[in-house]
């Protein structure tokens, strides 16, 4: 199978695409036929042997989340079968093998099942953004409808995310950009949006929440 593969830290000119044996799953895992892999700022940290700590080693193949098909089982794998869509995200300190291949060996508990109306490439572009996003909104403060939030870097990838899953919850969203992002952050759906390059965003927040910060 062909496999993009990091040769050396750096940056896309240590990119190479090479042949690999295909895998076969373990017990546990499935084999996933990749449509599509997402591209994170994770991915390009690793790239160039920022992180984790230590560093993967090189050669490895990069690739944090994808999406696909699945094309064999593991003996113990009993929630998925061949032919299914699904997602999944591959913990950066798991072994060397990622979502740049053509296939991939991982086990069942990372993967989930995709609905018929999300596409391969928002599914791949969407899991390690969306699970974070999920989990700040939902798990380390729950945010109900009458919430305010604060979304620093508005525009960008988790900004967007956190942006519009708020005011789906019925948060009030401040969202602080720069100049050239603020219409962008209207269109999100942001409440109040801060030019973070001429504004206070302290002062607005205070005022927006009458001094409760």
């Amino acid at each position: 199978m062909k496999v993009v593969e990091v040769t050396a830290y750096g940056e896309s000119d240590v990119l190479a695409l090479v042949d690999r044996t295909e895998p076969t799953p373990a017990s546990d895992q499935v084999i996933i036929a990749n449509h599509y892999a997402g591209v994170n700022f994770i991915d390009i940290a690793m790239r160039r042997g920022w992180y984790p700590f230590p560093a993967v080693p090189t050669p490895f193949v990069p690739g944090t989340e994808g999406a696909g098909m699945v094309v064999a089982i593991g003996s113990s794998v009993r929630d998925f079968k061949i032919g299914d869509r699904v997602a999944y995200m591959q913990n950066e300190s798991a072994g060397l093998e990622r979502a740049y291949s053509e296939l991939i060996a991982i086990e069942a508990d990372k993967v989930v099942p995709l609905p018929d109306d999300i596409s391969f490439e928002i599914a791949a572009a969407m899991t390690a953004q969306g699970m974070t996003t999920h989990y700040m909104l939902n798990e380390i403060r729950p945010v109900r409808p009458g919430t305010t939030v604060l979304v620093h870097a508005a525009a960008g990838g988790m900004g967007r995310n956190l942006v519009q899953w708020a005011k789906h919850l019925g948060a009030t969203v401040i969202g602080t950009c720069s100049t050239s992002k603020v219409d962008v952050v209207k269109r999100l759906g942001a409440d109040y949006v801060i030019d973070y390059t001429r504004d206070d965003f302290v002062a607005i927040g205070r005022d927006v929440t009458n001094g409760r910060g």
